[in-house]
């Protein structure tokens, strides 16, 4: 009986998720790298990424623009790569960063609330690939695990 309720309630959640809307002005704001990573047979495998990683963050504008500022590199040696600047709009259970019909960045919010975010990537078609490990990473599932911080938060976590 436990695991029938526990199953029912656990339904319906992803059912409510699935059928939430999420509105352009809740996606707005600073979202910074929480967690990252990817899925290996069914199973969530997170990214061993130190603090110049997880510097990695999204700002989403009212006015349609997103900037992604990109890490990489150690907690030593750490750079940021030029900033990515696109429009931005949400799709159904979708988020699509894109300049006039190129699409950037799409990717699937698996769960969303007013301080948290998670996107799956989608995976893209492999059926003409020749090499199985590049269809491999093509078909892979990565997911980035995104909190809403202020600007003033940003700032402090930021390496100087």
């Amino acid at each position: 009986m436990k695991k029938t309720l526990s199953f029912l309630i656990t339904g319906f959640s992803l059912l409510g998720f699935a059928q939430q809307t999420i509105s352009p002005g809740a996606i707005t704001g600073i979202w910074k790298l929480k967690e990252a990573g990817f899925y290996e047979n069914n199973k969530k495998v997170k990214k061993d990424f130190d603090m110049c990683r997880l510097q990695r963050h999204y700002i989403i504008k009212t006015d349609g623009t997103a900037v992604y500022n990109y890490y990489e590199g150690s907690v030593d040696n750490c750079y940021k790569s030029e900033p990515r600047e696109t429009y931005w709009k949400i799709t159904k259970d979708k988020i699509v960063f894109f300049i006039g019909n190129e699409i950037y960045q799409e990717e699937k919010i698996v769960n969303f609330s007013p301080q948290n975010m998670i996107f799956n990537s989608i995976p893209l078609d492999a059926s003409n690939e020749k090499d199985p490990l590049v269809a491999k990473i093509l078909q892979t599932v990565h997911y980035e695990n995104l909190e809403k911080i202020s600007e003033e938060q940003l700032q402090q976590q930021l390496l100087h």
